[in-house]
């Protein structure tokens, strides 16, 4: 049978769990695609955390062109504010992304896409981004819960 891609390179959505306790934690999961820093004091007790990566064929966010994944990070007490930006890192090195010219890798950034990627009403660039056109990584900080791509600004 021919080779089938797995993982962050397919088509699958991709789920992981984790608790983070008062200290914090950093966590870097489905194959290096997605690194998250939560310092200390981001929650007050052990709270659970559901890191989804999910396929965006075909999401129209204004004409903003993105990667071919998405991230939603999601905790059990929604109601519960993060106390602490949580540093975000991810990959825009996956197959169909066009990588363009040096110029258009520097102007990435990350949007919050509301209200979810499955009915998209809007989306905002977060604050101050950071590229490392090396490792195809953008890194940023996020202060909500929420789903999260990777496009041109």
């Amino acid at each position: 049978s021919p080779d089938v891609p797995k993982g962050i390179y397919s088509g699958d959505i991709l789920t992981e769990t984790f608790l983070v306790g008062p200290e914090g934690i950093s966590l870097n999961t489905f194959d290096g695609s997605v690194i998250l820093e939560i310092p200390g004091g981001t929650v007050h007790s052990p709270t659970e955390f559901t890191l989804t990566s999910y396929p965006l064929n075909g999401l129209d966010i204004g004409g903003i062109n993105v990667v071919k994944r998405g991230i939603s990070l999601k905790k059990e007490r929604p109601d519960l504010p993060l106390n602490e930006p949580v540093k975000v890192s991810l990959s825009f090195h996956m197959p169909g992304f066009q990588d363009g010219n040096q110029t258009a890798l520097n102007d990435l950034t990350i949007y919050k896409v509301y209200p979810d990627f499955k009915t998209v009403s809007g989306c905002e660039s977060i604050s101050e981004c950071c590229t490392d056109v090396s490792c195809k990584m953008i890194f940023g900080c996020i202060d909500k819960c929420g789903f999260y791509v990777v496009g041109e600004n």
